[in-house]
């Protein structure tokens, strides 16, 4: 599994009775890996300076299919495969991300 890119699709599944945060998009520095954007997102000092948030959905993603309908609609490709889970964390990788 690849997991570098330049760009991350990072959401968390909705559990019962918590709100999970929006589907966001990161860019990284060159060489970070997904799994580094996941430990990153649990120590919020460790974001400053090597990942920028560069897109926020309108709203949480509820399962790995519900993020793949959301950014089907943004003019990016992805490859589902490379699904990255750490912790609370679901991170797709994405290459070729633009907005519209």
């Amino acid at each position: 599994m690849d997991t570098h890119a330049e760009h991350f699709a990072v959401f968390q599944p909705q559990s019962a009775g918590a709100a999970a945060p929006p589907l966001r998009i990161y860019r990284g520095r060159p060489g970070l890996l997904g799994e580094q954007l996941a430990e990153a997102l649990d120590n919020p000092e460790l974001l400053e300076g090597s990942w920028e948030l560069v897109h926020t959905f309108a709203g949480p993603a509820a399962d790995t299919d519900d993020a793949v309908r959301q950014l089907s609609g943004a003019s990016l490709r992805f490859d589902r495969g490379n699904l990255i889970e750490a912790g609370a964390w679901r991170i797709l990788p994405l290459s070729g991300f633009r907005t519209n």
